[in-house]
This record gives C-alpha cells, structure tokens and sequence, in this order.
C-alpha cells in the first residue's frame, strides 16, 4: 500500500499535516468574522456645571462589549438616523462614566450613567441595551445585529 507515511514520500507529512490543520483552525465555521456584538441606545451631552442638554437626541453605538466599570473609557459612535449605519461624518467620542447603573434580567441587558466626554468641555447622559451575537450562525440573525449594531444587514 502506497500512503504518505512511505518513506520516499514522508517530505509530504510536515505538508499534509499543515493541511489539516489550516483546515480546522480556518475552515467553515471559522471563516467567517467573531460573532459581532454591541451596546445599542441614546445620549445627550450636557453642560456639567448646570446639567442642561446642549445637544439633542444621538444614537449611540459602541463597537463590541465594552467593559461599564467607572473610569472605564467607553468609545461611543453615533448612528445616522435615516439609515441606522455609524456616521461616517462625525468622530467617535469617548465617554468616562462616573458610576454606571447596570441592570440584568438573567444576564446584563441595559446600563445607563453620566460622564465626562474625552476632549470636551461637555458630559454624556446615556442608556444603552445590549445586543448580544446571534443564537445561531442564521442569516437573518445576523443581518439584525449588523444592522441594530450600525453595520447594515437587514435594513441595508
């Protein structure tokens, strides 16, 4: 029997061991990108002396799950309304909070706070939920948390 442990073909074992393992590590299931998460919600800045709002509503996003601790910068961007994809026009901003409030129904769904805005003279009330990756590796599932975490998908 003629196989790849012969001896005039055992230069091809250090290959087709490479083979199977490029195969496992980047086959199907992993071909395609981490399983995308978000926090999802709104915001205001406001004036930190008097608290006023200087700002009208935004819609925030984050970029995968940020840990809400305080004193944990959070890096937050803004979704356009019309099209519920992250503004390409505006900078993100990043929020410090001061002690946000967490709040879970079997697991962490929703935290809110106030803090200051990294580089400006403004705070940022916020609430925001939290979309989780998709149960399962089905398209629609994943259309809806690319589009609820600004990335287009179902509402493209």
């Amino acid at each position: 029997m003629i196989g790849i442990l012969d001896p005039g073909r055992r230069p091809l074992l250090p290959l087709v061991a490479l083979a199977i393992l490029q195969a496992l590590l980047w086959g199907p299931a992993a071909s395609h990108a981490a399983p995308m998460e978000c926090w999802r919600g709104w915001g205001y800045r406001l004036d930190p002396q008097s608290g006023t709002y200087v700002s009208g509503e935004l819609l925030l996003v984050t970029q995968g799950a940020p840990r809400w601790a305080p004193g944990n910068p959070v890096v937050l961007y803004e979704l356009d309304r019309a099209s519920g994809r992250i503004r390409g026009d505006t900078a993100p901003m990043t929020v410090i909070p001061v002690a946000p409030r967490s709040y879970h129904r079997g697991n962490l769904d929703y935290v809110d706070g106030r803090g200051p805005l990294a580089g400006s003279d403004h705070d940022l009330v916020f609430g925001l939920s939290h979309i989780g990756p998709p149960s399962a590796a089905i398209e629609a599932l994943e259309d809806y948390t690319a589009w609820a975490c600004g990335r287009g998908g179902a509402r493209k």
